[in-house]
C-alpha cells in the first residue's frame, strides 16, 4: 500500500499541530510497512527537517512568492513574480506543481490531503481519498476568522471524501450537527504528544508563572483570562504570566498596559522542544481558556511535563483531560482565580492533580494515532 500526501499544510505552517500531526504519522508508516510519497521540494516546516522524511532544497525558497519584494505591495505584483520565475528560473517547480504531478502520475493507493483545498479533485480520477478534520472553529465562529473558502471547501471535500478522520468524539459530533455528514463515513482518531524529557534543564528565569501557549485569537478566549486575573496578579506581584506563540499586537500591549500588568505579562520565544518542555515543567500551571478547540495537544504536552492543567469547561476538554485537569467556566472570572489561587498555594494539591494528568496521558499516543490511521487506509481497499 501507498500513500500520498500532499505540501499543502507543509507550505503554511513553520511550525504547528496539523503539520506535526501529519509528520508523526508518516514517520511510522514503515513500521506498518506502508509506502508514502511526500512531492515537496521546499519547505520551512521544523517537524520535516527534524525528521528527515523527504529531500529538500530550501535554497529554492527565495522563489516563493511571499520572497518577492516582501516590503513592497502593488497590482500586477503577482503577474511579475510569474514572469520572473518564467523567464529566470526556468527550473524552478513550486509544491503545487510536484502534488499534481504525483496525482496524474496515479502512483498511489489513497491519497490523504493536508488540509481543505479542493485543488486535486481535477487530478484525483478514481482514487479514494482522505480527509482529516482538525475542528470546526471556521463554521462555529464565522464572525470571528473571516474565511468563507475555508468553510466552503471543507464541506465540499468532506461530501466527496471516502473516509472523514475527526481529532476527538467532539468534532465528530460537530461535523454531524453542521455539515450533515453520515456518522458512518467519519472515524475518531485522538492524537498524541511529541514533548519528550531532555537532560538539558533549562533554568527557570521567570520565577512564578502561570503558561499560556500557542494564538490568541478571539475563541482562544485570552483577553478575558488577561482582565479576569488582573487582581490576581496584583495582589500577586511576585507571578505572571508568560506567553508563547507571536508576539503581542499593539492592541495587546495597550490592554496590558493598561490594567498595569506590563511587568507581570510576559512574552517569550522558545527554541525547540527541550525549552518548551522545561516552560510547562517550571509553570505554576498551563491555563487554556479557550471556548473551543478541536482536541488540544497542549493539553497533553502539559501532562507528559507534569505541569499542572487549567482548562475552559468547553469543547472537548473534559473528553481529552478527564480528571486531570481543574475547570472552569470560561466566563467565571471567580472560578479560574479559584484555579489559580489553589495550585499557586497548596502543594500537595498541586501534585495530586499533576499525578492525574500523568495517568490520563497513558491513554494517548502517535504510536496509536498511527496504527489507527493505518488502519482506517486499509479498510478503504479492503
Amino acid at each position: 500500500m501507498k500513500i500520498l500526501y500532499d505540501s499543502l499544510i507543509f507550505d503554511m505552517q513553520k511550525t504547528g499541530g496539523v503539520s506535526r500531526y501529519f509528520v508523526e504519522i508518516i514517520s511510522r508508516l514503515k513500521d506498518f510497512g506502508i509506502d508514502y510519497e511526500l512531492p515537496l521540494n521546499y519547505s520551512k516546516n521544523v517537524y520535516l527537517q527534524e525528521e528527515s522524511l523527504t529531500n529538500l532544497d530550501n535554497s529554492r525558497l527565495k522563489y516563493l512568492y511571499e520572497n518577492f519584494l516582501p516590503s513592497m505591495q502593488f497590482r500586477g505584483k503577482r503577474k511579475l513574480w510569474t514572469l520572473r520565475n518564467k523567464f529566470f528560473y526556468r527550473n524552478f517547480i513550486s509544491n503545487r506543481e510536484r502534488d499534481i504531478q504525483a496525482l496524474k502520475q496515479q502512483d498511489f493507493d489513497i491519497f490523504h490531503t493536508t488540509y481543505y483545498d479542493p485543488y486535486f479533485l481535477d487530478y484525483i480520477g478514481k482514487k479514494p481519498f482522505v480527509l482529516t478534520i482538525y475542528d470546526m472553529t471556521h463554521e462555529k465562529f464565522p464572525e470571528m476568522l473571516l474565511d468563507i473558502d475555508t468553510i466552503r471547501n471543507k464541506k465540499l471535500l468532506a461530501e466527496k471524501a471516502n473516509k472523514i478522520i475527526a481529532i476527538s468524539e467532539n468534532t465528530k459530533q460537530d461535523i454531524i450537527d453542521i455539515m450533515k455528514i453520515p456518522e458512518s463515513k467519519i472515524d475518531v482518531v485522538y492524537l498524541g504528544d511529541s514533548i519528550l524529557e531532555k537532560k538539558q534543564q533549562v533554568k527557570n528565569e521567570f520565577g512564578k508563572y502561570f503558561l499560556f501557549t500557542g494564538n490568541r485569537n478571539d475563541y482562544k478566549n485570552f483577553y478575558f483570562m488577561l482582565i479576569a486575573l488582573s487582581d490576581f496578579l496584583k495582589a500577586n506581584p511576585d507571578v505572571k504570566i508568560v506567553c508563547t506563540g507571536s508576539n503581542f499586537t499593539d492592541w495587546e500591549v495597550k490592554l496590558i498596559n493598561e490594567l498595569d500588568l506590563s511587568s507581570q505579562v510576559i512574552h517569550h520565544f522558545f527554541k525547540n522542544n527541550n525549552e518548551m518542555y522545561w516552560l510547562y515543567h517550571n509553570a505554576v500551571a498551563f491555563i487554556f481558556p479557550s471556548y473551543y478547540e478541536g482536541f488540544g495537544i497542549p493539553i497533553l504536552e502539559a501532562f507528559s511535563a507534569e505541569c499542572p492543567v487549567i482548562l475552559a469547561d468547553a469543547s472537548c476538554f473534559r473528553e481529552v483531560a478527564d480528571n486531570g485537569a481543574l475547570y472552569f467556566d470560561f466566563k467565571n472570572k471567580r472560578q479560574l482565580i479559584i484555579c489559580c489561587d489553589k495550585l499557586l498555594n497548596d502543594s500537595s494539591f498541586r501534585q495530586e492533580i499533576t499525578t492525574k494528568g500523568k495517568q490520563v496521558l497513558k491513554k494517548f499516543s502517535w504510536e496509536k494515532t498511527a496504527e489507527e490511521t493505518v488502519k482506517i487506509y486499509k479498510s478503504i481497499l479492503e
